[in-house]
């Protein structure tokens, strides 16, 4: 499952608010400055494919097109593409080349990507948006900025530079055309003309598949124990958050985790139910299996060996369908699964176990850390996957 490395950093989304206010500030003390960094910082030799105009401006045909899909970010209907145009983009390891220039565009499209297929910003002209709206046809200012690099290639935060306009428009043939005023009043135009195809990032929708079942399967719980940890109503919604998995007692063999939010908040009786997929974390849901940048979270079937979970599988997110949970007389429990994959063409995961349930009370220990910890797959190994990501600033 592993891709070519891009350059991988924080994202700035937990700190939006804060950046945002921060950011009008920086821009400006940094007015004044900025056209000493900007020629001290710049002042290279034309990049093949370049030509330099007078009076500051810059005219360029990048090499490199990269960046990420995101899909559905913030509170809006849009899905957001960010790109990155180079003249001469990334060493293999995802580290910035010497004497080179970098355009970071942040846009938003009304036209998601589709999963499954290559990707590329949809076709139309997208504008600079010092509001930070995030509409549709709008390019972000929060994210956009230029960056080059001197002899050394090392990053310095003080040759970044913000837009201050930027104009980007797609052609129906492909062709790419960027127009960017940076604040320092210098004008840059860029154009790309070639192939390229963003990856996705995990959650965006258009990730995936992680499957690698390739057709329907029954699950083997014969040797498996049952498990279960209660956080109670964590989140103050009437109803409690559990984990429950199988797990095969000689180690290998199939396994499962699932995260649900039950439809009562009592220890004793609240996991019995029947659970349908949804992200929602409604009342009786168990929430779809994810990939989060190295880990299996929330509801996946794996197979075990030595009680590991081995890098090539097989395991399968289980992202629709619906699983039962009754408790007897006796008290033991019995499980029966019908499920679908994240497969292109779904593939159905079936299955069922019956016996006792250990159920570890952890509502003392409920936290927002705990709950992540807990969501994540138990026995999972970290499954590499990079791809590019929004820069920190």
């Amino acid at each position: 499952m592993s891709q070519e490395v891009r350059p991988s950093v924080p994202h700035l989304r937990n700190n939006q608010n804060f950046y945002g206010c921060m950011k009008q500030v920086f821009r400006i003390l940094s007015a004044a400055l900025c056209a000493i960094v900007f020629a001290a910082a710049c002042d290279t030799p034309d990049s093949e494919g370049m030509a330099s105009g007078g009076n500051g401006n810059v005219v360029l045909e990048a090499a490199y097109l990269g960046g990420e899909y995101c899909g559905k970010v913030y509170e809006t209907p849009s899905y957001n593409y960010y790109l990155v145009f180079s003249d001469k983009g990334f060493t293999k390891s995802g580290e910035y080349l010497p004497n080179a220039r970098y355009y970071y565009v942040d846009v938003y499209s009304p036209v998601a990507a589709e999963r499954g297929a290559k990707i590329n910003l949809p076709v139309g002209a997208y504008a600079f948006d010092k509001s930070d709206s995030f509409d549709d046809g709008t390019i972000s200012m929060l994210y956009s900025h230029y960056y080059c690099t001197d002899e050394s290639a090392e990053y310095y935060p003080e040759k970044d530079v913000d837009f201050e306009d930027a104009l980007l428009i797609v052609r129906a043939d492909g062709e790419i055309e960027l127009d960017v005023t940076l604040l320092d009043g210098s004008h840059h135009k860029v154009s790309y003309h070639g192939d390229y195809d963003l990856p996705a990032v995990p959650g965006s929708g258009a990730d995936g598949p992680y499957t690698t079942l390739t057709q329907n399967t029954t699950l083997d719980f014969s040797n498996a124990a049952g498990m279960a940890d209660y956080y109670g109503d964590y989140f103050g919604k009437g109803y409690a958050h559990w984990v429950f998995m199988l797990a095969p007692k000689s180690g290998t063999g199939d396994a499962l985790q699932v995260t649900m939010m039950s439809r009562g908040v009592s220890i004793d009786n609240s996991l019995e139910g029947v659970y349908t997929c949804s992200a929602g974390g409604e009342q009786g849901t168990f929430y779809p299996g994810v990939y989060d940048y190295g880990d299996l979270m929330d509801s996946w079937y794996c197979y075990m060996q030595n009680r590991q979970m081995p890098n090539n599988g097989p395991w399968a997110p289980l992202v629709g369908g619906t699983i039962s949970i009754t408790k007897g007389d006796d008290g033991q429990y019995t499980v029966a699964l019908d499920c679908l994959d994240d497969g292109l063409t779904q593939n159905r995961i079936t299955g069922s176990w019956h016996g006792e349930v250990s159920v570890e009370n952890r509502e003392r220990q409920s936290s927002l850390q705990a709950i992540s910890s807990a969501r994540r797959m138990l026995y999972a190994p970290r499954v590499s996957q990079s791809c590019f990501s929004k820069p920190r600033r």
